[in-house]
């Protein structure tokens, strides 16, 4: 059953990174939006922007999340941003805010190794931001579409394989560089959200299956 978000609450957002991109804005922001955990992957994230920067140099990415979980994993991180001379690339921010952050964020990444159905991604498609993600969970669904009406809708973003740094520079290099792309896969990603995956919508799921659940009680007894 998937998880559901209010899009409404990203309006102002959306706008706001709307009128950026007209025209594209002269430093383009990758933003990550997790812990700094083996599990997300976070050293193919990095050997990803050391690719995207040679191709692109109005970009950063901005790694936005709590640390202390792995302190051993944040150090291997920081060194392996020291290795590949990104320092000024690369910025490790910490915990943040979600409704603070991703107003500064021109495309979502997510590395993982493993997810269920991650909220970042669909609060990336509320505010109209294109997502690149490993094609784990309901990653696939999300960015493609599930449905025959839904994938109709069009794609939020690009899925990769898992460890590949290449997949992902090359898809956020792709998107980054065609304010179109940009915009039709921010649009697509906007509209299954408000389709797909709302509160009112996961609220009524969990109402029919617990009816149904205890109905069926009832008959049995």
């Amino acid at each position: 059953m998937p998880n559901g978000i209010e899009p409404s609450k990203f309006d102002a957002i959306r706008q706001h990174i709307l009128d950026r991109w007209q025209p594209a804005p002269e430093i383009k922001q990758v933003g990550f939006v997790g812990r700094v955990v083996p599990i997300k992957d976070v050293k193919t994230l990095l050997r990803a922007a050391r690719l995207v920067v040679e191709r692109c140099s109005d970009v950063r990415f901005l790694i936005a999340g709590p640390y202390s979980e792995d302190p051993d994993y944040f150090e291997e991180c920081q060194k392996i941003v020291k290795l590949l001379r990104i320092e000024d690339k690369v910025d490790f921010l910490g915990r943040q805010k979600l409704m603070e952050i991703i107003p500064q964020i021109d495309v979502m990444v997510l590395t993982s190794i493993s997810e269920g159905l991650p909220l970042v991604v669909l609060e990336a498609m509320a505010a109209g931001i294109p997502t690149v993600t490993t094609d784990v969970g309901a990653c696939r669904e999300l960015i493609f579409g599930r449905a025959p009406e839904d994938k109709a809708l069009g794609r939020a973003g690009r899925l990769t394989k898992i460890l590949s740094p290449q997949e992902t520079a090359q898809a956020l290099v792709e998107i980054l560089q065609n304010p179109n792309v940009w915009r039709a896969m921010g649009a697509a990603g906007r509209r299954r959200v408000e389709e797909f995956y709302t509160m009112a919508l996961m609220l009524d799921s969990y109402r029919t299956l617990y009816t149904g659940a205890m109905s069926s009680s009832e008959i049995k007894k």
